[in-house]
Order: C-alpha cells, then sequence, then structure tokens
C-alpha cells in the first residue's frame, strides 16, 4: 500500500479538503502498515540472532556470536564469518594443527599475532585450510599466546 497523504484543502479555510474521519482513517492506515513491515524488519531483537540462510538469501539474525572450547566464532548474514582464538604456551610448535572454531566454506584468509611474555626471537607461518590451520616454527615460547583470526565465509 502506499503512503496516503491527507487532502488539506485550499487555505485558508480548508475547503474541499479531508473531513476529520477520513484524515484519521488514512493516518491510521498509514500507522498499520508501518507496524506491519516493523515487525519483518531487523530490530534489537532479532539483530543479534541465529544466523541462516536459504539459496544465499538471508532468513534469520544479522549477526551471530557463538563461543565454545576452541574460540569465537562471528556470523554475518552476507555470508561473512570471523573466527578468533588463542593458542597458549606450545614448545616447538613445527606442525601443531588446530581446528576453527567453526567451519568455512572454503580456506579462510587467516593471521596471527603474537603477545610474547619469554622468547621475543618468535616468528611462524601459518597453513590454513577449510577446516583449521597449522603452525610452522622452530621457535619455542613455553608462556606465550598466539591469537590467530581467520576471515572468510559460512555458505
Amino acid at each position: 500500500m502506499a503512503k496516503q497523504t491527507i487532502n488539506l484543502g485550499t487555505t485558508p479555510t480548508g475547503v474541499g479538503g479531508d473531513t476529520p474521519r477520513s484524515a484519521f482513517t488514512k493516518v491510521n492506515s498509514n500507522f498499520d502498515e508501518l507496524y506491519t513491515a516493523d515487525s519483518a524488519n531487523y530490530k534489537r531483537s532479532n539483530f543479534l540472532a541465529p544466523v541462516s540462510q536459504a539459496g544465499g538469501v538471508p532468513t534469520g539474525g544479522a549477526m551471530e556470536k557463538i563461543s565454545n572450547a576452541t574460540g569465537f566464532v562471528y556470523k554475518y548474514a552476507n555470508g561473512m564469518q570471523v573466527t578468533t582464538q588463542e593458542v597458549i604456551g606450545y614448545t616447538a610448535l613445527v606442525g601443531l594443527r588446530r581446528n576453527f572454531p567453526a567451519a568455512f566454506f572454503g580456506v579462510p584468509a587467516v593471521t596471527a599475532s603474537v603477545l610474547p611474555t619469554s622468547n621475543w626471537d618468535f616468528s611462524c607461518q601459518i597453513y590454513p585450510w577449510d577446516g583449521g590451520f597449522e603452525f610452522m616454527s622452530t621457535s619455542t615460547f613455553p608462556q606465550n599466546k598466539v591469537f590467530v583470526m581467520a576471515v572468510g565465509r559460512w555458505f
């Protein structure tokens, strides 16, 4: 339905305009349309909610935050997914394989940052795949933390 505008008539008296009853009927119709649309649109109660899709069209919330034993997952209605996780206290990370907190559709872009506490000479390379990543490093860091973030698509 299109917006219904009240006919105010001609100035200065309003001759030829809508009667009070027809004017308020239009007002009520306009509000009914707004309230009906509001129930289908995103708002506080359904913005942060389980994200889903059907045929590539979002059908759930706009954003979903999930936490599990592996880390955190941020899923968005447009298909983007971001995962974050922390790896603490490993020595000789040669070939250490870890899973992402959630599966990706394809291989995501992965980055890592180190918060060193004892060994400042730390470097590593990360090799991602769709289910996780592999550290390759000869450095040891028994107390250091490595923060890993992956960005890709969930559908």
